[in-house]
């Protein structure tokens, strides 16, 4: 996964890109016990443009109003931008879980 700025996403977004973007910052736990699941889910579905995006960044307000925490993760594809619905039943650890995030890409790729 890279780091990105918000305005790096919108740049995507209105080429029709598909990506997977984890909106997070350097003080969330969950943020930074999330970052091995998907350190491993960004090598297996190497095809898929995953990107991190800093809420502190400076351009970040672009996409405020639709992040209510962190992690936060949203899927866009076709200029459209999505959220990824959370989890029933969190990780206590990392918010969510490894199975939880491979099974929204799954979908996302149409797996």
């Amino acid at each position: 996964m890279k780091n990105t700025t918000a305005l790096e996403v919108i740049e995507g977004m209105e080429n029709g890109k598909k990506i997977f973007v984890v909106f997070k910052s350097r003080q969330c736990h969950y943020c930074v016990a999330i970052e091995p699941s998907l350190k491993y889910l960004s090598e297996k579905y190497d095809n898929l443009d995953m990107r991190y995006v800093d809420t502190e960044s400076d351009d970040f307000d672009v996409f405020e109003e639709n992040i209510d925490g962190v992690p936060s993760i949203a899927l866009i594809s076709e200029g459209k931008f999505s959220l990824l619905k959370e989890p029933k039943d969190p990780d206590e650890r990392t918010w969510y879980s490894l199975g939880y995030l491979e099974e929204a890409i799954k979908k996302f790729i149409g797996e």
